[in-house]
């Protein structure tokens, strides 16, 4: 994606972001800058310089008061897309979407669903402190999470990349037997399961039971203030574990050749009502 053209994406998104604030301001919900957003907000004081889109966390009681607000208080420049408000949505997480924007990654461009310019808000759940538990609870979410994009027509996987094609095609296969409400409901069941256990630790909720992002609950006790393009937005007071937990050395830069447009962006249209 051309540098300017990224540079007018990442101010939309920030447009979309200072929304979600308002409305998590005026009602109490608690919010955070999440993943490389976070790792921007402290390296970059905003964007990572090559970073195509923007996070925000919340654990799953904010999350879900969010989901029910959200739409009723959002502006009608935006759209709160998840299983709920668009049919055609695969992903187990909530994006806020610019209405008269076009934002199409490569995996979803045979998706009929919204696709404006977005930003993500990933709920955050318990995850069991077995380590038995934990592993079986991963491989139910991945399968499930994987039947759910190829049941929706995502592509997910690289052109280059033949058995991940292939492993996605037998999958698709399966999928066809399981109705989609099914599978959501039992997904929603599994990443829930253990919200009323005592746990010592959350996950983020997008799919990919990644390990680290297995992190303390006690990082999302307390929320501090953090400069982000000229804005103050919420992110964990202790950002510094968090940011090692995820990243490692998150104060060096990666190589240029890893500087990547990570969401495989393929078409970007600011303003759809200037198409003829």
């Amino acid at each position: 994606m051309d540098k300017y053209i990224l540079r007018e994406v990442q101010l939309k998104q920030l447009d979309i972001a200072l929304e979600v604030k308002r409305i998590c301001d005026k009602h109490d919900i608690k919010y955070f800058l999440d993943a490389g957003t976070l790792l921007g907000a402290i390296r970059h004081e905003g964007f990572i310089p090559w970073d195509d889109d923007l996070d925000i966390g919340m654990t799953r009681e904010n999350y879900d008061k969010f989901v029910e607000i959200a739409p009723v208080e959002i502006g009608v420049d935006y759209f709160i897309q998840n299983w709920e408000t668009d049919k055609n949505f695969a992903l187990p997480y909530c994006k806020v979407r610019a209405n008269k924007t076009k934002y199409i990654e490569n995996n979803s461009v045979k998706v009929d669903a919204h696709n404006g310019i977005f930003i993500d808000i990933f709920p955050y759940d318990n995850v069991p402190d077995d380590i038995k538990k934990r592993k079986k609870q991963s491989v139910i979410i991945k399968i499930l999470f994987r039947l759910n994009l190829v049941k929706h027509k995502y592509t997910p996987w690289r052109e280059d990349d033949k058995l991940a094609k292939f492993i996605y095609k037998s999958i698709k296969i399966i999928s066809l037997f399981i109705p989609v409400k099914c599978l959501k409901k039992i997904f929603e069941i599994q990443v829930k399961k253990y919200n009323k256990v005592e746990c010592k630790n959350l996950i983020v909720t997008d799919g990919d039971y990644s390990s680290n992002f297995i992190l303390p609950k006690s990082l999302f006790d307390e929320l501090e203030n953090v400069l982000f393009e000229n804005n103050t937005f919420n992110g964990p007071k202790n950002w510094h574990e968090y940011l090692t937990s995820v990243y490692g050395d998150y104060m060096t830069l990666p190589n240029e050749n890893e500087r990547e447009n990570r969401h495989n962006i393929i078409e970007v249209v600011l303003d759809c009502s200037e198409e003829k």
